[in-house]
């Protein structure tokens, strides 16, 4: 009872200074799918048990920026929503189901309460992930704080009450930084707390033009393996604004695992397809879908569909 008052508590302090400091807006919250080491081969840096940073933020971030106005102008991007009134609240749920060819399929449920305002969003979330027989549930506080002028950032806290499928306790932090003529660069810093703790270190550059949207991000693996990975995307607003688009994604990564029990080089490939739409002016959904190739776990499939409502 008392550790679940400290949630409520610290849920209840991020909400306040987020939401009520004026009313306080992907990939890509990192998150692994199980706790082996072998799993940071598929881990394809943005694969998330939430559903991947949508670009609203990012899109609201660049429109805000003097130095980055000319690009927006000229995108036609509509930067709320259709109504043209931007939601105070959003609620979403997704499921995932990975069906791989040498391991138990896994399906993880997510479900998300977001606040949104003038200076930003922050959102609370519950995660369950089934996987080799277990059942392993962990939540976590997610906020996006603007900064100052074409800046913001992503600050999440997740904690589960012992290690297992998710790691005890993870944290995020990642600053993007909006230049002239819709360019984005964007650092990050991921904190992941197993019995053998892990941190991922990231860089990006994203860019705006017309209706589309194009990044490459970098990640290094700090752990008992040396690993690294890039991934580009592609994303295409075919309605102008951040409810409707098509996205392309390919990712590639490459590990020493050493300290595990499948020693030597690995290399892992991932490509992906993700659509997200409106299904009228308050409920939307994405479906999205992975394949990835690993040269010493195999091949896996993995399916999302998210369905959220706002107000």
């Amino acid at each position: 009872m008392v550790h679940f008052r400290s949630i409520l508590v610290a849920i209840g302090l991020v909400a306040f200074s987020c939401v009520h400091a004026q009313e306080l807006t992907p990939e890509l919250p990192l998150q692994f799918l199980g706790g082996q080491a072998t799993e940071l081969r598929s881990l394809h840096f943005e694969r998330t048990a939430a559903a991947p940073v949508e670009k609203l933020e990012q899109l609201q971030s660049v429109a805000s920026s003097p130095s980055s106005s000319s690009s927006s102008s000229s995108s036609g991007l509509v930067l709320d929503t259709p109504t043209g009134i931007a939601p105070k609240w959003s609620f979403s749920f997704s499921q995932s189901n990975v069906n791989s060819e040498n391991s138990d399929t896994s399906k993880e449920f997510t479900a998300s309460l977001r606040a949104y305002g003038a200076m930003g969003s922050v959102a609370l979330e519950s995660m369950e992930l089934q996987r080799f027989g277990l059942r392993h549930s962990a939540w976590a506080v997610d906020a996006y704080p603007r900064l100052w002028d074409g800046a913001y950032a992503n600050v999440r806290y997740q904690a589960a009450a012992t290690v297992g499928l998710y790691p005890n306790q993870s944290g995020r932090f990642e600053l993007y930084q909006g230049l002239t003529h819709g360019w984005e660069l964007a650092v990050s810093r991921d904190y992941l707390g197993f019995d053998s703790p892990v941190s991922i270190d990231g860089v990006g550059i994203g860019k705006y033009w017309g209706n589309f949207y194009a990044r490459w991000r970098h990640i290094a693996v700090h752990k008992d393996t040396s690993s690294s990975g890039d991934r580009v995307m592609l994303r295409y607003y075919y309605e102008g604004d951040s409810d409707h688009y098509v996205e392309v994604n390919l990712s590639q990564g490459r590990s020493d695992d050493v300290g595990s029990a499948l020693s030597g080089q690995s290399s892992s490939d991932a490509r992906g397809l993700s659509w997200s739409s409106l299904i009228d002016k308050n409920w939307g959904f994405k479906l999205a879908f992975t394949q990835s190739v690993d040269n010493q776990i195999g091949q896996e499939r993995d399916l999302t569909l998210s369905v959220s409502r706002r107000w």
